[in-house]
């Protein structure tokens, strides 16, 4: 694949995708214990910055992990990510 030509570290590149993965990776240090407005924080400032995905922790089967080890995000339901993006009528993609 040729690079070349695609812009340079000045220009916009169309080419490029940015993801945080702030909840996710960051969980595995504070076992997913982040507060609502952190998340909500997180949610607005990468809507600034114009982040194309944000990952909202994971999905985890409440079988087989212990809700009282971590917080909810580990767990990353549809009402708890609802409760911070509302509709999310915007470009950014929730994963």
């Amino acid at each position: 694949m040729n690079y070349y030509g695609k812009g340079n570290m000045m220009s916009v590149r169309e080419d490029v995708v940015v993801l945080d993965a702030t909840l996710r990776d960051g969980g595995l240090v504070n076992d997913f214990y982040f507060t609502d407005d952190f998340v909500r924080d997180l949610y607005k400032t990468n809507l600034e910055a114009g982040v194309d995905y944000m990952e909202f922790g994971y999905r985890a089967d409440k079988k087989q992990f212990d809700v009282n080890k971590f917080g909810k995000w580990k767990f990353a339901e549809d009402e708890a990510i609802r409760e911070i993006v509302g509709d999310n009528d915007t470009d950014m993609k929730i994963s």
